[in-house]
Order: C-alpha cells, then structure tokens, then sequence
C-alpha cells in the first residue's frame, strides 16, 4: 500500500530514513520519495529502534543531548563536487552547511494529572477538559569556552561570527541568546535572529498546517511575567475529543523546533491556564499553592 504522507516533517523524516536504509534483505537503498511505499513501510518495520537521547540521561531529569541520524551529504540529489562551486572546500559555510541542515522537530507530549486524595497525581483523562498547556523554552548561552581566540576559518557560532566581524567583546557577552529560528545568530551576524522576542517562541512551536503534531494544534500567542522576566508561551489545549484519539485525551502535545548552531541548549517548561473555563477563579485558587 502506499501511505500518502502530509506534513513537510513527516516527509523531511521519511526522506532521512529512506537514504539511510536499505530494501529489506536487499543491498539497494530505498527509493528517497518521502512517501511510504510498499518497501519504505516493510523497512521502517524491520528496522531497529535508535537511542533519541544521550545515553544514560533522561531528559526530564538532567541534561541530555538529542540525537538527529541524518548526513545532508547523503542526500542524492545533490552534487557536491563537480557542479557550481565545489562544496567540499568552500568557505561558505552558511550556503553548504547550516542552509541544507534539517533542524529536527522534536515531538512533546504532556498528560495533564488530576490531584488524588492522598494529594499526588491521579490519571483521569475523562475529567481533564480542555484546560490550556502553555509551552516555553529557556535558551540559555553557548559555552563559549571551546571556541578558540582567533577563527579564521568559516564562522560557525555567535561568538566566532562577532570576531570575524569586529564586534566589540562587551556587546557579545551582553546580546541575546535566541532568535527566530531558535539559532544564536542575530542578522548582523549572517543570522536571522530579529529584534522582537516575540517572534522565537513561533518558531521553536510552529503553528503551520505542516508544523502540527497532530492531533494538537497551537492555538496562539501570549506571554506571561514572573518574577519581572518575560516569558513568550505557546498555547496548545488539552485534547478533550470523545470520539476520535481516546489515547490523546487529557493530553497536550507540540512540535520543538531547535537549532542548526552547534553548541546550542535550551530547556523546555509547561505550566497550565485556565482561561476561557467558566471555573477559572476556583481552579486557580485551588492550584495557587502548586504555581512556581
């Protein structure tokens, strides 16, 4: 059967697997369509799963790196070598490298818990309701302490970029760590990062119909202050269907959008709201105690 695929990272996904992979019992490749056909789907059932995190950490826990298994040099569409300018030797790093690079989405879920009697959480996803998960991230800085003082190859993180173009130490150290596409570069820098910190939570959480992790959809915007610092949030609700995805229910899910950038970190958090619900004032009041 072939599987018809919609969504750009179901099919960049596919795309991965497929020029990675071979037919199954075979020496050939699979075809690099994207799409499930009979022996994409054959492969992808045989196939072995693979470590996502790092190792030994949890990433709920403690620090963990995620792991993409994917070259843009595999890619048999390109030529690397022989067409335009050779791409192996090139300086341009920004056009042969971080421009091909996929930046991984990340598929989160959350289960939203009720408080039981003896004041833990209880599983009740029939009682959750459509409460609001707001999702943001912490982009903390590079480690800059691996980056050597003089760069004179091609520029790769922020602080290279800034010595190759003269800027002042100060004004590194000082600058803000995240832009519009979760990456440490500001556009006068060869980045993309803009000015409105408005704009970084949109792209680590897409709201396009091909960013969704379906069956959740962010919903909107907003942001929220605490302790006199910004937080720009993603809302997505809790999935509250009684007929479609009964193992969704009670649960919020979104699609993170990181870096291209080596070296970059983030953390994650989610918090709950309760606008819009006609009980807004007693679940808040019952949860004052939780908030942090």
């Amino acid at each position: 059967m072939d599987g018809v695929v919609t969504g750009a990272a179901t099919k960049a996904a596919l795309r991965r697997f497929q020029r990675s992979n071979h037919e199954v019992r075979t020496q050939t490749l699979l075809a690099e369509t994207g799409t499930v056909d009979p022996k994409t789907l054959a492969a992808l059932q045989a196939a072995a799963p693979r470590a996502l995190w790092e190792p030994g950490k949890n990433p709920l826990t403690q620090d963990a790196k995620f792991y993409v298994y994917d070259n843009f040099y595999s890619d048999r569409g390109e030529n690397f070598i022989s067409t335009g300018t050779p791409q192996f030797n090139s300086f341009n790093r920004k056009l042969h490298a971080e421009d091909k690079m996929e930046r991984a989405f990340i598929p989160l879920e959350v289960e939203v818990k009720l408080v039981g009697k003896g004041g833990g959480p209880v599983s009740a996803p029939d009682a959750v309701g459509p409460v609001t998960v707001a999702w943001e991230v912490n982009d903390a800085p590079e480690d800059a302490s691996i980056i050597p003082a003089a760069d004179n190859g091609p520029a790769r993180t922020y602080v290279e970029r800034a010595r190759k173009f003269g800027a002042a130490a100060g004004s590194v150290a000082a600058a803000a760590r995240i832009d519009q596409d979760g990456d440490n570069v500001p556009v006068a820098f060869d980045g993309v990062r803009p000015p409105a910190a408005a704009n970084y939570v949109k792209a680590w959480f897409p709201e396009g119909g091909g960013s969704k992790l379906a069956p959740f959809a962010v919903r909107g915007y907003g942001k929220q202050t605490r302790g006199g610092v910004v937080f720009e949030q993603a809302f997505v609700n809790a999935w509250d269907d009684a007929n479609q995805f009964q193992q969704r229910k009670g649960r919020a899910g979104a699609y993170f959008r990181f870096s291209t950038k080596g070296g970059d970190d983030a953390k994650v958090r989610v918090s709950l709201g309760f606008d819009g619900l006609p009980n807004k004032t007693a679940l808040e009041t019952a949860h004052a105690s939780r908030a942090n």
